[in-house]
């Protein structure tokens, strides 16, 4: 059968190479543009979700409205506002930091959890005021959360913040933009507070320009006692075993507090919106390929079911049965299919090999490492790929199939 079948298709070679060309074609494009925009989407999770808190616990700031002070002024009587309440709780702290201490200690899901204090400050150089925003931390566990050392270019680690009382780490811009050194002390000043000197142990480089323009971290005593609070807490940053999941576990916590709990994704929705709208048109892209690749086929093998009619009331004539004659033309467009689906994945490899070679911008991303396209050799890629091409070929050989298995032998043989 795989005789008869290699030989028809082989009866007009130039027809049966330009549609295993359109098939390689096909899967080439399909891998290539896959593995551009799943490599920069790959790239943006690993940064949302290992750079900062997988899971952000911090106080929820609630909106004031008439509800908000019922029964609080003349309880039981009926209050008529001139102007109504309006505006936003501006709450700075957590307040059940031993309950949630103990419920996430005891969860399964969390791997670690961290506390931090987060505040805005402005450093002081000279006669430049240059605004901030600082992190307090506890070095240790944060870096039990956070791939933060890894975007740490100059001087020391996070876990060198607790050496000592007064140490820092800015932001490559801020730094460049205070016209400081390593080992610099600058003063940080904080509205009705006592203005006190950090001393600069570490330069770091997110890739992001926002943040490095005024990010900096400390440890959390250091910035409690800058910000005269000892032991108040603004969020606690955690990390959980399953991050797909993340989302889940957020909205489950919430329900048994007041405070606002946000995933990773919760809080970058407009980023994963951009990554739906690209998989959207990767998507339509792939059914465009698929319609190709089932139209190059169904061509080819209804021409070879046109030409090859004598042949198959010959067939029917010895006894071959109407499920043999589909199963004949089945096993071409799996061959076409499989063949042209190999050969794409093996092609579309090194074209992605080449594409992730090219230069998107001069110099050299410090966060990245590479000045190139970031592309995704993600195997499910070249699987879906030719899982794609071969179900394509097995449909667009169908039609051709059951109506070469209807040709009945006694009129062709008249015809003739």
């Amino acid at each position: 059968m795989i005789f008869l079948a290699l030989k028809q298709l082989f009866t007009r070679p130039q027809q049966t190479f330009l549609t295993f060309l359109a098939i390689v074609i096909g899967s080439v494009g399909y891998i290539v543009f896959s593995s551009i925009m799943l490599g920069f989407q790959e790239y943006i999770i690993e940064q949302l979700v290992n750079s900062d808190a997988q899971i952000r616990i911090s106080p929820r700031d609630e909106t004031i409205s008439e509800n908000t002070f019922h029964d609080i002024f003349f309880p039981g009587s009926t209050i008529k506002w001139i102007k109504p309440p309006s505006g936003k709780t501006d709450n700075s702290r957590l307040d059940n930091i031993q309950w949630w201490n103990e419920k996430l200690q005891n969860d399964k899901n969390v791997i670690a959890f961290s506390p931090q204090l987060v505040r805005q400050v402005t450093f002081i150089q000279g006669k430049l005021l240059f605004p901030a925003k600082i992190i307090g931390v506890m070095p240790d566990s944060q870096t039990k959360i956070t791939n933060t050392d890894k975007y740490i270019i100059e001087g020391g680690k996070l876990k060198n913040l607790s050496e000592g009382d007064s140490l820092a780490i800015i932001g490559v811009n801020l730094k460049n933009k205070m016209g400081i050194m390593l080992n610099d002390v600058v003063q940080v000043g904080i509205p009705g507070k006592q203005i006190t000197p950090l001393k600069i142990i570490g330069v770091i480089q997110t890739g992001n320009r926002m943040i490095d323009d005024s990010l900096c971290y400390t440890s959390i005593t250091t910035l409690q006692r800058i910000t005269e609070s000892p032991g108040e807490i603004s969020d606690i940053v955690v990390k959980v075993t399953d991050v797909s999941r993340a989302r889940e576990t957020a909205e489950d916590w919430s329900q048994f507090t007041r405070d606002k709990v946000e995933s990773w994704d919760q809080a970058n929705e407009s980023i994963m919106s951009v990554f739906n709208t690209q998989n959207i048109i990767r998507n339509t892209i792939t059914v465009i390929i698929i319609l190709i690749i089932a139209f190059g086929i169904y061509n080819i093998l209804n021409m070879v079911v046109n030409s090859k009619k004598r042949d198959i009331a010959i067939l029917r004539s010895i006894g071959y049965e109407e499920i043999d004659i589909i199963f004949l033309f089945l096993i071409q467009g799996l061959i076409l299919g499989i063949t042209g689906a190999v050969a794409g994945s093996i092609m579309g490899f090194f074209v992605a090999k080449y594409v992730s070679t090219i230069e998107v911008f001069k110099g050299k991303n410090m966060v990245t490492g590479t000045n190139h396209l970031m592309v995704s050799y993600n195997i499910l890629i070249y699987i879906k790929g030719m899982s794609f091409t071969i179900f394509a070929s097995l449909v667009s050989s169908m039609i051709p199939a059951r109506a070469a298995a209807k040709i009945s032998p006694i009129e062709i043989i008249r015809g003739s």
